[in-house]
């Protein structure tokens, strides 16, 4: 708002300036009829461009002031109803002392809060006065008429004429490169969208492999555990036959040696 503001304020200043030297090259003739033309024009469509944006800016700031005073009004009903408390206030038993001071610190909340959206509407409404000031300004009812009174013969119409038409033949020309670079910036958007669909999906397949070897790795794994397990279970089972075998003999021989010693006493 404030550089619209000054925008506009600059324009109209200018456009003063340019009428000044306007009377003061009247006298010269028609040398340089074609440049006075040019620079009046140009800060005539400057001086409507700003006023457009100002009352764009002067709406912005009419609906901000607007919904400052809805938040006012919302806050004074709710300091005057003391509803929505604060959560520290929303236990079910305090001391009398304590009440008191958690109540009187949310009133003082409130009331901050209330203080501070006054001087923001205070300093919106400044501005709103300001703009509109201003577009009261450029908006008089005899600068229209006073605006084409400026064009005063054949040769400042065909001047006026000539830049005009130079003038929107260019904002065209910048409207086409704009298009052109919004078209080019879509197709660079849509070859990126289509890319990075692309790696996802190149992405998942790469996933989906790596699944899939981790699961063969996995069963490899296992069936590898399986036969070691089944391999120590054997090597268990014949070292307990090699034992039984051994402790078995160790018996007979010890059958046979008892036998020896009894036959040798007798």
């Amino acid at each position: 708002a404030a550089a619209a503001n000054k925008r506009l304020k600059d324009a109209l200043q200018k456009q003063q300036e340019v009428a000044d030297k306007r009377k003061e090259t009247q006298s010269r003739g028609m040398e340089g009829t074609a440049a006075r033309v040019k620079n009046w024009l140009a800060n005539e469509i400057e001086v409507m461009v700003s006023t457009e944006e100002a009352k764009r800016h002067l709406n912005d700031l009419l609906e901000d002031r607007k919904i400052l005073a809805q938040d006012v009004a919302q806050l004074k009903e709710k300091k005057e109803s003391g509803e929505n408390p604060p959560p520290k206030l929303r236990r079910r038993t305090f001391s009398l002392a304590e009440l008191r001071g958690q109540v009187s610190e949310s009133e003082d909340s409130i009331t901050k809060q209330i203080e501070s959206l006054e001087t923001e509407m205070e300093l919106r409404s400044a501005q709103i006065a300001d703009l509109q000031q201003k577009l009261l300004d450029a908006e008089s009812e005899d600068r229209p008429k006073h605006r084409w009174e400026n064009i005063a013969t054949i040769l400042e119409a065909k001047c006026a004429l000539k830049y005009l038409i130079g003038e929107l033949v260019s904002s065209k020309i910048q409207v086409s490169k704009l298009e052109s670079s919004l078209k080019q910036n879509k197709a660079s958007c849509a070859d990126m969208q289509k890319m990075l669909f692309e790696e996802r999906n190149h992405f998942a397949e790469i996933e989906t492999e790596l699944q899939a070897e981790l699961v063969k790795v996995e069963q490899q794994h296992q069936e590898k555990v399986l036969y070691l397990l089944s391999q120590l279970q054997q090597s268990q089972m014949a070292e307990k036959q090699l034992e039984e075998s051994v402790s078995e003999k160790e018996q007979q021989l010890l059958s046979t040696l008892k036998c020896q010693d009894e036959e040798l006493e007798k």
